[in-house]
């Protein structure tokens, strides 16, 4: 807060010393020339100071794309060239990756009460994507999410339903909540972006009044010393 105002206090005063310097320079004495003075050295002000804002900005983004881009193509050729020689060392070979491959893509046992607790956990997270989607075959994976679900822990299929509505519910909850919490989130984004807006326009129409204050003082100062010189 103590930097915000001594900036904004600092940067009134400087206006309005380049407005006055700007219209006494000139040599006018016109109240309202003085006051375009000023206005004019406000603005080749704020062009020159975005200027460079926006220079050193681009180039700190420009250098920092550059090293960013440097670095993901070194640790990319680094990973590919450091991958066979870790697979080698840790005893695994490409003929081991397929067949642990063939045996992951096996069909599950069709019999719920047969499975293992492994092809139950792929029958549920395949019919589990079903659920999800929807459509006309949504209702016969969740029926069969509740029959592997009983068979496994051993329950009736009323339980197992149970659970299963339990868990959706809990999942839906989640799922709202962080909805919700994205939206709060985009929401005062939206409040912060919108009252720093406000406050630049209000900093600019400030510096642009100082500055034109300043050319006017000038002017009414030039005014008064040509009187008393002529007296």
């Amino acid at each position: 807060m103590g930097a915000g105002i001594w900036w904004i206090v600092s940067s009134c005063i400087a206006l309005a010393f380049g407005g006055y310097v700007a219209a006494w320079l000139a040599g006018i004495e016109h109240r309202f020339d003085g006051v375009l003075h000023g206005l004019i050295a406000w603005g080749i002000s704020m062009l020159l100071v975005l200027y460079l804002l926006s220079s050193a900005i681009g180039g700190m983004h420009g250098g920092g794309f550059s090293a960013l881009g440097s670095l993901t193509k070194a640790a990319g050729s680094g990973t590919s060239d450091a991958a066979k020689p870790m697979a080698e060392a840790a005893g695994i070979s490409p003929d081991m990756l397929q067949q642990q491959a063939q045996v992951y893509l096996q069909p599950a046992s069709p019999d719920p009460t047969t499975m293992s607790a492994q092809d139950a956990q792929k029958d549920v997270a395949a019919n589990l994507v079903t659920v999800t989607k929807g459509g006309s075959d949504a209702s016969a994976a969740k029926e069969r999410i509740i029959t592997v679900m009983a068979a496994q822990m051993h329950v009736s299929h009323d339980q197992a339903a149970k659970k299963f509505d339990d868990a959706q519910a809990k999942l839906q909850k989640a799922r709202d909540q962080a909805v919700q919490d994205a939206k709060n989130a985009a929401d005062a984004s939206a409040a912060a972006a919108s009252k720093g807006a406000f406050a630049a326009f209000g900093m600019l129409l400030l510096g642009a009044i100082c500055a034109a204050i300043g050319g006017a003082i000038a002017v009414q100062r030039r005014v008064h010393v040509t009187t008393r010189s002529l007296r």
